[in-house]
């Protein structure tokens, strides 16, 4: 029977493009819940379809449903209403409506003969699959309790079935008509439109079974999703008959929703598995054996989850990979926090645990086991950082569990890209690699003079058989824990995960990979190690020793002047913890690479200074949540308060200061000269002596002392050599006025007779290309 005084099609000619003007349907109500103070998702109904609708109005129908005056089967006159097209779904949106009436229970067109609207060229809901996720603030007849009549998702079942046993009353959930035909030609608007349950349900597969042997559901032909029904998946979950049904006992056919189910669902089966596989699988899918007892109870696909997913979710997901603890500070105090990739069938997703959270579940997190996910948070991603479209947020209430291993839970997959295509990506583009390595250099740890932060790099030579020169090699660089925590060796085969992309002075290089697997027990390994030792045994592999000067060769260089004509256009840093600047904006930093001539060291003051040897806490994480934090050296300048007695000015004090390189000097070049800033690590290498040993050389060499001449001698290892310098450029103010500072970050010196060798042979090529094109 169709209810008396509903727009018969309304829906469908609104979507079709019917405006106000053309329009202003009388609607059913068929759910709602409170979104904020103002506003109410509702479902509406025209006697065929029902669409997800949001109010948009203060006072009338938002009052009565704020005041729980409007419930399931209200009768409402749209005056005023738009498509609203998100991100993942087109929703109604209600300008202006007022109540007109209401439907008695007997009028009321049952969810088995209402279908969801769907585009006619996906075949999806329109409004994303979102069912209502919980009862309406009314009831049809009493204005108060669930109503039978509530739509909701998949993942949510179970918890509206415990909400309505609670209250006396037993719902019977139906799902959104996935298969279900659109009544007419229904034209998208362009956004990409999301299902509740992307792989069709075939990561539900034991819930829903579980669920089917607690409730059990009686078949009912008039719905699509019974058994028998016209479902194109076969699944039977029960319906919503008319007023006065029940449900009886499950049907007498194999399996608790009937042999239809069972045959359609492992068909279901099979595309989502096809469809989730990828060209590499390592062995982090194997997962780890032997968990604690396997958790009961349906669980959410990590597909399935979006923003509009609110409750009682429930994953069960495979660790991919987990990060470092991580401190920070902000003007709440500080804080720490752990990052996680996790994945299932359906999909990945990122995961943040904050505080507390990270302590409790840092050693129980293990890459490669499974574990159920719940009590958490659901918010919008950073795509620079988090997989997929939504991010998992974790604080010390969640409850995570491990269970047994799911072999249908896949584990780490890759999508290699070959070395000899990374030139062509765009920068901080994330990239799969496999290569074996053929150069390591040791950790560096040194201290960043932004953040004065203790770092440890390790720059590691990929090499694999791409490019038209039969191999093409690339740095990377790890950073942290990665970069000593690891063995390291040349020869070994490394699957490096979502490597970042970056490009120093034109050249593209690879750093800090969130995973990075040594010698995988994979085809692909070995078939990359027989082609490495038959290179190498051909003496086609480069040498061993990664040449850093390298990346200062021909046509990477630039002179003096015109880094300077580029610094020009230098942004000026707002120090530690400053926001990096956005697209279009200037950047803070520009670094470069030139050749240059250093000229004299200062005589008139020491190029050092007297440092504080104390022991701090390092700003690094520690190596897991049991370990002591790292400590560093305090290095802060110390004056002499007495004979005996240094302090800085952290109050450290110390009987004899340890004494630091820090010095300025000019370099110059054919174009112009500059002044740049020199620190312990570089003007060590260029000496060749540590500054304690150097200070006390040149207090007694200074101003025609006794050892002025060993001082020359040991001074002229560095002045007036030509030296291939990596230095950065960062624009300060100085008494009000800007200025830009060139800090040298590493130095070599110039192997002359190598360059000229180079130089002859260039004059060389280049006359003979002159005499052939005569």
């Amino acid at each position: 029977m169709a209810a008396a005084g509903v727009t018969q099609g309304a829906i469908a000619r609104i979507w079709n493009g019917a405006t106000s003007a053309d329009v202003q349907p009388v609607l059913e109500v068929r759910g709602c819940r409170p979104l904020d103070n103002a506003r109410f998702s509702v479902h509406v109904a025209d006697n065929i379809n029902v669409i997800r609708g949001v109010t948009f109005i203060q006072g009338g129908f938002s009052e009565e449903l704020k005041n729980k005056q409007a419930g399931p089967g209200t009768l409402i006159k749209v005056y005023q209403f738009e498509k609203v097209c998100t991100e993942k779904a087109q929703i109604l949106g209600i300008h202006q409506a007022e109540v007109v009436g209401r439907l008695e229970m007997h009028e009321r067109v049952p969810d088995a003969v209402l279908a969801r609207l769907t585009n006619a060229q996906t075949g999806r809901e329109v409004d994303g699959g979102i069912g209502m996720t919980q009862a309406c603030v009314g009831d049809a007849g009493t204005g108060s309790g669930p109503s039978n009549n509530t739509y909701t998702t998949p993942e949510r079942r179970s918890s509206v079935d415990a909400e309505a046993t609670m209250s006396g009353q037993k719902l019977t959930a139906m799902p959104p008509p996935h298969g279900r035909a659109p009544e007419s030609g229904l034209p998208g608007c362009g956004i990409a439109e999301a299902e509740t349950q992307p792989d069709g349900g075939a990561g539900m597969v034991a819930a829903f079974n579980r669920a089917a042997a607690d409730a059990p559901r009686q078949q009912n032909p008039g719905n699509p999703y019974s058994v028998g029904g016209a479902n194109s998946m076969g699944i039977g979950l029960g319906s919503m008959g008319p007023p006065g049904t029940t449900s009886g006992a499950a049907s007498s056919a194999a399996g608790p929703f009937g042999d239809p189910m069972s045959t359609g669902l492992a068909g279901a089966t099979s595309a989502s598995a096809s469809s989730a596989s990828r060209p590499v699988q390592s062995r982090l899918s194997q997962g780890g054996g032997g968990m604690a007892s396997q958790a009961a109870g349906p669980t959410t696909p990590i597909g399935g989850l979006n923003m509009y997913t609110a409750g009682r979710w429930r994953i069960k997901a495979r660790v991919l990979m987990k990060g470092d603890i991580r401190k920070f500070s902000n003007s709440r105090g500080e804080g720490q926090l752990l990052k996680v990739d996790l994945a299932d069938q359906s999909g990945e997703i990122s995961a943040t645990f904050f505080g507390r959270a990270v302590d409790k579940y840092y050693g129980m997190l293990q890459p490669g086991q499974v574990y159920t996910f719940q009590k958490g948070q659901i918010k919008p991603a950073n795509k620079r950082y988090d997989r997929g479209d939504v991010v998992l947020v974790f604080e010390e209430h969640a409850q995570i569990e491990a269970v047994n291993d799911d072999q249908s839970i896949p584990g780490m997959t890759y999508d290699f890209k070959p070395l000899c295509e990374i030139h062509n990506l765009e920068v901080e583009t994330r990239v799969d690699v496999k290569a074996v390595i053929y150069a390591v250099q040791d950790p560096f740890t040194f201290t960043a003079k932004t953040s004065n932060r203790e770092m440890t790099k390790r720059e590691i030579g990929l090499w694999d058989p791409s490019g038209p020169d039969g191999f093409t090699t690339f740095e990377l660089t790890v950073w942290g824990e990665k970069a000593v925590g690891a063995q390291y060796e040349v020869g070994a085969v490394v699957f490096a995960k979502r490597a970042r992309v970056s490009e120093w002075n034109g050249q593209k290089a690879l750093s800090s990979p969130e995973q990075a697997d040594l010698n995988p027990d994979h085809p692909d390994a070995f078939a990359l190690t027989r082609k490495f030792k038959e290179q190498q045994s051909l003496n086609l592999v480069p040498s061993r020793q990664m040449n850093r000067s390298s990346l200062g060769g021909s046509g990477m260089q630039k002179t003096l002047e015109a880094c300077k004509q580029e610094d020009m256009h230098l942004g000026v840093g707002g120090g530690p913890g400053t926001a990096l600047p956005g697209p279009g904006e200037p950047r803070i930093v520009h670094r470069h690479v030139v050749m240059a001539t250093l000229t004299t060291l200062p005589t008139d003051r020491g190029p050092f200074y007297p440092s504080c040897p104390e022991q701090v806490a390092s700003n690094r994480p520690a190596a897991n949540a049991q370990a002591p934090p790292p400590m560093r050296t305090c290095n802060k300048k110390v004056t002499q308060e007495s004979n005996n007695t240094w302090s800085c000015a952290s109050g450290h004090q110390c009987q004899q200061p340890v004494f630091r390189y820090l010095c300025r000097l000019n370099v110059l070049d054919h174009s112009d000269c500059t002044e740049v800033n020199i620190y312990d690590d570089v003007a060590r290498q260029l000496l060749g002596v540590d500054a304690q040993e150097y200070a006390p050389l040149f207090e007694a060499g200074q101003m025609g002392g006794e050892r002025e001449a060993e001082l020359k001698k040991l001074n002229g290892r560095a002045e007036w050599k030509k030296c291939i310098i990596r230095m950065r450029a960062q624009k300060e103010v100085w008494q009000e006025a800007e200025r830009v500072r060139y800090s040298v970050d590493e130095a070599q010196f110039v192997p002359i007779v190598k360059q000229a060798k180079q130089l002859l042979a260039e004059v060389h090529s280049s006359l003979e290309a002159m005499s052939t094109g005569s």
